[in-house]
C-alpha cells in the first residue's frame, strides 16, 4: 500500500486487517487505516 501512496501506521492495523480479509470477516472500526485497506484490499468493513 505504501507503493500506492497510503501508509498504514500501525502494524497491529494490518495484522487485524489481514486476519478480516483472509476469513470474510466484516470488521467494526473508527479508524482510518480500515479505510485505507477496504479501498485498495477489499476488508469489508462497517464504521461508527
Amino acid at each position: 500500500m505504501v507503493g500506492q501512496g497510503f501508509t498504514i501506521r500501525s502494524a497491529l492495523d494490518v495484522m487485524i486487517g489481514a486476519f478480516c480479509i483472509e476469513r470474510d470477516y466484516t470488521l467494526l472500526h473508527s479508524d482510518k487505516d480500515f479505510a485505507v485497506m477496504h479501498d485498495l484490499r477489499g476488508l469489508r468493513v462497517w464504521n461508527f
